[in-house]
């Protein structure tokens, strides 16, 4: 006996079954609109870059909560007294940099998070002096202004600034994975999908900067921090500035072979345009692993930027849009180059046109590399201890008695 739904009122005429769409999935796929929202690991549907959030404050505000890695991880105000120094990290033109910790605090507050490490760069005021005198046009306020912008996990953020009779010191967030440079020689040149995840880390830096009135001025893989979760930071803002289009120009201040045209000639259009040419030679080199302008002597550097010519590898396949997006880049025109009025022009162009902005922004795609982080148990077993009169502000550490006779370590002053 057949079953109601299978027969018409007519005898011996059938009629269809209609079936459920999701027991039918030729079907059910007609009509329904495509999920763009997809997993980091089946790649992201292209959006407008228009639509991504710039600022992470409207993260926050969006009504969801928000990531532990967009949390701003820095603690409450802290003074000289309340560091440690652990050991020595590098040193500058200017000054050395340090590896500090939170020391605990009597009496404690809940808020405090002590054994926190953080890269606390010295300064010595004699040498500041000798740069303002050199450089009158970058005044101290400017500097300042570094230290007032809004946390971001894009930079290396500013956690606070102190002073003794002897040094300046500027406290900055800990990236102890080593800079981008390090990463381009060990594992580059990078993929057409590597070199767009990294770029797009740089562009989401530089665009937060510039949204803030800064410019960096010394942009390059040296000043590139790699964090623990494959993303990059911009780190060392000695010689950022304040944008200012009405100046007549600024000092041919930064490493000569991620100068702009216009910074070797005192033009007048001197601003952002600068980074994003610097960030243009960065892409170039990721690809190639080779500076588009490179010379022996500075003098060549400079007249190879000047005619702006360069070359693409042959036996390097390079798509179109790639070189269209460099070649917008290194355009020597100011006012013609990609990124001068605005990120927006980067964003969408071609190239970038895979990129989720809203992913990357909230830092969602999985890196394609994740360093791994070194112990920071026994530090002074690498770099040596800075002398205690070198930092008289400045509390440090003394080690164990089995490693205080380690040849590694600075031999101790005489007393007289």
């Amino acid at each position: 006996m057949r079953s109601p739904a299978q027969t018409s009122g007519k005898k011996g005429k059938k009629t269809s079954i209609t079936k459920h769409p999701a027991r039918n999935p030729k079907k059910a796929s007609l009509g329904q609109p495509k999920n763009h929202n997809k997993p980091v690991s089946q790649g992201i549907g292209c959006v407008n870059a228009q639509s991504a959030k710039y600022h992470l404050n409207s993260l926050q505000g969006a009504g969801t909560a928000t990531p532990v890695h967009l949390i701003d991880p820095r603690p409450p105000p802290l003074s000289l007294k309340d560091l440690e120094c652990l050991s020595t990290l590098g040193q500058g033109a200017f000054g050395s940099v340090l590896l500090t910790r939170v020391r605990r605090r009597e009496p404690a507050n809940v808020l405090d998070k002590p054994g926190s490490l953080f890269a606390v760069k010295v300064f010595t005021k004699e040498s500041m002096r000798d740069f303002d005198r050199q450089s009158p046009e970058d005044t101290h306020s400017e500097r300042g202004r570094l230290s007032e912008l809004p946390w971001s996990p894009w930079i290396s953020g500013v956690v606070a600034t102190f002073h003794d009779e002897l040094n300046l010191y500027l406290a900055l967030e800990l990236t102890p994975c080593g800079t981008f440079h390090d990463l381009l020689v060990k594992q580059g040149p990078f993929n057409a999908s590597t070199a767009r995840f990294y770029y797009a880390n740089i562009v989401c830096g530089l665009s937060f900067l510039h949204d803030h009135g800064i410019v960096h001025r010394d942009l390059k893989p040296g000043n590139i921090l790699l964090g623990s979760d494959g993303y990059l930071r911009l780190a060392d803002f000695g010689y950022a500035k304040e944008e200012d289009y009405e100046s007549p120009g600024w000092a041919m201040i930064g490493t000569p072979v991620y100068m702009a045209p216009e910074v070797l000639q005192w033009q007048a259009m001197t601003g952002r345009g600068i980074d994003w040419w610097a960030s243009g030679v960065i892409l170039y080199e990721m690809v190639v692993k080779k500076l588009p302008f490179y010379a022996k002597v500075d003098t060549r550097i400079f007249k190879r930027i000047e005619s702006g010519k360069y070359k693409w590898p042959r036996h390097l396949r390079v798509g179109g849009s790639l070189k269209s997006l460099v070649a917008g880049l290194l355009t020597f025109e100011a006012a013609e180059r990609l990124g001068t009025y605005g990120a927006w022009d980067i964003m969408n162009h071609a190239w970038l046109r895979n990129i989720n902005w809203d992913t990357m922004f909230r830092r969602q795609y999985l890196a394609p590399y994740i360093p791994r982080e070194p112990s920071h148990d026994q530090i002074w077993l690498k770099n040596p201890l800075p002398e205690q009169h070198t930092v008289p502000g400045l509390h440090v550490v003394r080690p164990p008695v089995h490693r205080q006779h380690d040849l590694r370590l600075p031999k101790k002053r005489p007393d007289y």
